[in-house]
């Protein structure tokens, strides 16, 4: 990785390349004897094409081009695929300046699958 350009492409996921840098910090920081520890705030990766949210069960995976219906809470995010069980994003635990670029952020993905695979019909959205 050292002395190697990066070379960001348009669909590069920056959560990924920090996992890896982690990862072999990790490893590291075990070589002497050393601990790593990591700490994010909420568990969600919002990405090109989907959204994953990391819990202690797992990881749930909604494509962009799946979402039917998008609500934002006083506490919580709610991604609805067409088919199945919706993801909920626990936001409680966030600031107000923390919370706001995740729903831009989900919302302009939204959008932006919307457009992309549906013709520009976008899903409806909701507001509590």
């Amino acid at each position: 990785l050292l002395g190697f350009p990066i070379l960001l492409e348009p669909w590069f996921d920056l959560a990924e390349l920090a996992r890896e840098v982690v990862a072999h910090l990790a490893v590291l920081a075990e070589d002497r004897y050393q601990t790593l520890m990591v700490e994010a705030r909420v568990p969600v990766d919002v990405t090109a094409d989907r959204v994953s949210l990391r819990t202690l069960w797992g990881t749930r995976v909604v494509q962009w081009a799946e979402v039917a219906r998008l609500d934002t809470e006083r506490a919580r995010v709610v991604v609805w695929p067409r088919a199945g069980q919706p993801l909920v994003i626990d936001t409680a635990v966030l600031t107000p300046t923390d919370r706001a670029p995740l729903e831009r952020a989900v919302a302009r993905r939204v959008r932006e699958a919307a457009v992309k695979w549906r013709g520009g019909r976008p899903p409806t959205r909701s507001s509590a």
